[in-house]
């Protein structure tokens, strides 16, 4: 089986084993386009953090208890 990429081919073995080189030089020859997506969720996250109105809430739950502690004695 032939895969070309990007000028490039590839000759894949008829096994279909998967190779972790091939996967790591895909990655790097494509690492611009990831770092561009990361930093911008990255910028996108921060923005958001920083101009989002901040909620806050609280919820409490207060017990009260019998504290006479007596026996009826019969």
């Amino acid at each position: 089986m032939t895969f070309q990429n990007q000028n490039r081919i590839i000759d894949l073995p008829d096994d279909d084993e998967i190779r972790l080189s091939e996967h790591l030089t895909v990655i790097r020859e494509g690492w611009r386009p990831i770092a561009y997506v990361a930093v911008a969720f990255l910028l996108i996250g921060s923005l958001y953090a920083v101009l989002a109105t901040p909620q806050y809430r609280a919820d409490a739950m207060i017990q009260v208890e019998d504290g006479t502690g007596s026996v009826n004695d019969a």
